[in-house]
């Protein structure tokens, strides 16, 4: 038994090249990527309830705060480079 699925061309498109870069079919690049994150084993392959946990933690909310390249040592620093973020940031809102 089979079942139709409607994709844009673009989808399309891009579904053929992986296959042509892998040397594979289209059907066995859908079978492959499918199984990459259907797999018990799948990295990252959470639940819906573990992503609403994740998107409410501290760490997942800052991880878009910075709109350019941190500087060089701010590790050291992290403090201070978050502080000035968001001092900037706040103050462009205004």
């Amino acid at each position: 038994m089979g079942q139709t699925l409607e994709i844009s061309d673009e989808q399309y498109q891009l579904l053929q090249s992986l296959a042509r870069e892998h040397g594979e079919t289209l059907g066995e690049a859908i079978d492959r990527a499918l199984h990459a994150v259907t797999s018990p084993d799948a990295p990252l392959a959470f639940t819906l309830e573990e992503e609403a946990t994740l998107a409410q933690s501290p760490l997942f909310q800052i991880a878009g705060l910075f709109d350019e390249e941190l500087p060089i040592g701010w590790a050291d620093r992290h403090d201070e480079v978050i502080a000035e973020e968001a001092l900037r940031s706040h103050a462009e809102e205004r």
